[in-house]
């Protein structure tokens, strides 16, 4: 008997303290994250990402969407529209899919562009570059397209995204 009216007590004690410690925390107002939905994803203009392979390994991964300011055979410089420049390695592994144009020697100043690739250090280098997406449906087509072609997810659509 003793035993149980001490639980009792402890839960009493507990569910006390729990309810002191909530009613004491700051409200939050509740307000809407996005004043008029969710961000269209035109509206993003550059991120960084760390992902880890199945060996343990990081790579720090970059994107950008804007203009190119200037481009030689080497690098381009991509500007997004709040100002924040990026210069971007090219070389014979970055891939070109705009429209009329396949090759790094075929991007001029002036292009707007969506650009992805790698981060090491300072130094950001080209995975791919395309045209600017206007909505996710382009998104959708243009993966269809890739799946058409032959491209595959490299890590399987069916394995699961974490592993504990």
């Amino acid at each position: 008997m003793k035993h149980l009216v001490a639980v009792a007590a402890a839960a009493v004690l507990v569910a006390g303290f729990g309810s002191a410690a909530y009613a004491a925390a700051p409200s939050v107002t509740s307000s809407p994250a996005f004043s008029e939905g969710p961000p269209r994803w035109g509206e993003v203009l550059y991120g960084e990402t760390v992902t880890r392979d199945d060996d343990g390994r990081t790579t720090v991964r970059n994107h950008q969407r804007g203009r190119i300011t200037k481009v030689s055979g080497t690098s381009m410089t991509v500007r997004s529209a709040d100002g924040t420049s990026w210069t971007w390695v090219l070389n014979g592994d970055t891939e070109v899919r705009t429209e009329g144009k396949d090759d790094a020697s075929d991007l001029k100043a002036g292009d707007d562009v969506m650009v992805a690739g790698t981060r090491e250090g300072g130094t950001r280098t080209a995975s791919f570059v395309t045209n600017p997406l206007q909505d996710l449906g382009e998104l959708r087509d243009r993966l269809k397209d890739l799946r058409q072609g032959g491209w595959h997810h490299p890590r399987g659509l069916g394995r699961p995204a974490f592993r504990s």
